[in-house]
């Protein structure tokens, strides 16, 4: 019995894991602090893309990677929201959730399957990855360029306080917020 143990753990930790698939097919990561204009950017790189794309269309990935996923794990987009904008759940936490809703999935659930979607999204090419923590989830794969949108803090304020109709002190709180919770994701 004891030599079947070690047999089992012999193979199963020095057979090489299965390699993920990997595509030559280019692709676009966009970071960004809070208040820049970052998907209406990316639509307008992709328009650029397209417009000398003879085969392959490139398309915007952002919300699109919490519907796949919210699909994948049978839930509702909404109920996946929170890995981006909450702090962590404590173990109490997933507990009672846990006993409380039948579709319940934990953190690190949702969070592989959030970055099994990127990873995906990246393989398959030709798409301008959003956010997400796309940079972090794709560093390993090629043809890729990540870029990370930087704006002064004046200009952040003044854009978003105009779209979110907010004061300046509350939207100063909220990039500040955002920002921190964005880092922490990374």
């Amino acid at each position: 019995m004891e030599s079947e143990f070690i047999r089992y753990f012999e193979q199963r930790f020095s057979s090489s894991p299965p390699s993920k698939k990997v595509s030559g097919a280019p692709f676009v990561t966009i970071s960004r602090e809070t208040g820049c204009n970052s998907i209406a950017i990316a639509e307008k790189l992709v328009a650029r893309l397209n417009a000398y794309a003879e085969q392959h269309k490139w398309r915007v990935f952002s919300k699109e990677i919490l519907s796949a996923a919210a699909e994948k794990l049978q839930l509702h987009p909404n109920q996946l929201e929170y890995i981006f904008t909450e702090e962590k759940r404590s173990q109490l936490d997933e507990i009672m959730q846990a006993f409380s809703k039948k579709y319940y999935k934990s953190d690190k659930t949702v969070r592989k399957t959030i970055c099994e979607i990127i990873h995906e999204v990246a393989t398959e090419g030709h798409a301008v990855i959003v956010g997400r923590a796309g940079i972090a989830i794709t560093k390993d794969l090629p043809n890729s360029l990540h870029c990370r949108l930087h704006a002064p803090l004046s200009w952040r304020v003044k854009n978003l306080a105009g779209q979110r109709q907010m004061s300046e002190k509350d939207t100063l709180a909220f990039i500040a917020d955002t920002d921190g919770k964005r880092e922490q994701l990374i």
